[in-house]
């Protein structure tokens, strides 16, 4: 196999020169036009293959293996590795697997080669394994405009900002995005601390005393995910207080509040369903 030439995309019967930096990948024109918008016009007869003086820039064994085909497309913007691998998904029977550490590659491909079928298949993949990445989701989707990963990401990014916010990603996020999670964040923050169980009769033991000291224990440490701190509250519910009346009271004060966030047994399901536990791309 000669020098520059990518053995796992290099085939003897390809008819199109895919150049990237110094390396070439022969490769059939008929799969390039089924997998890619962009390749169909690229290949057709009313668009010509790179200029001889475009080619004759390349050195070497790149020039004369590029020669060899009858169409010739020069990527030096594209990493070697990153034409490889959507080549890997084109070439049917070849081995490659979708991962939230190859998405972001694909999808930037898929979108500037507009490979409609790919990008559908990146799509199902981000609106199913959103949890497992909350962050690149959120990224991706809005990056590439796709509401209903974006609201969902957003759910668990919101859930657990203080996780991602020192994350190289979540600085790529826009100005916008950043702000919207900080201040659903917030305003989630500032209700949870306002929480008071009302005293609703005279109690000698202190019950609604004792409950609220609870409450405030939990909301004072407030720093990981929101869906632990209302879990946590849900338990105070189930305490025993020292009269039965005021147990009860303080059990239907708590279930109260919690059917505020979904439900009295919380979950992040249930916290997505509410509007102050998500984004959405054009709302504030």
């Amino acid at each position: 196999m000669p020098d520059g030439c990518k053995d796992n995309h290099y085939y003897d019967d390809g008819d199109v020169a895919l150049i990237s930096q110094s390396t070439v990948f022969k490769v059939h024109s008929v799969l390039l036009r089924l997998a890619c918008n962009f390749f169909k016009v690229r290949l057709s007869d009313d668009w010509s293959s790179d200029s001889e003086r475009a080619l004759d820039s390349l050195k070497g064994d790149v020039l004369c293996k590029a020669r060899e085909c009858k169409h010739h497309i020069i990527m030096h913007d594209e990493d070697p590795a990153d034409i490889s691998l959507l080549l890997s998904v084109i070439y049917p029977n070849h081995n490659w697997q979708l991962s939230w550490k190859n998405i972001g590659t694909l999808w930037r491909l898929a979108d500037k080669y507009i490979a409609e079928t790919l990008l559908r298949e990146l799509q199902v993949f981000a609106n199913r394994e959103f949890h497992a990445a909350p962050l690149t989701a959120l990224w991706l989707a809005e990056k590439y405009v796709n509401e209903t990963i974006y609201q969902k990401a957003s759910t668990y990014v919101i859930n657990d900002i203080n996780e991602y916010v020192e994350k190289p990603l979540f600085a790529q996020l826009s100005v916008e995005t950043r702000c919207k999670l900080y201040m659903r964040r917030l305003k989630i923050w500032e209700d949870l601390m306002d929480i008071n169980i009302n005293r609703n009769r005279v109690c000698d033991a202190n019950c609604y005393r004792v409950c609220n000291e609870k409450l405030r224990c939990i909301l004072n440490k407030i720093t990981g995910p929101i869906l632990l701190t209302l879990q946590a509250i849900e338990l105070v519910s189930t305490n025993t207080y020292t009269h039965t009346f005021c147990t009860k009271d303080i059990c239907n004060q708590i279930v109260a509040l919690l059917n505020k966030y979904g439900g009295t047994k919380p979950t992040i399901a249930s916290l997505a369903k509410q509007p102050k536990f998500f984004i959405q791309i054009n709302s504030p």
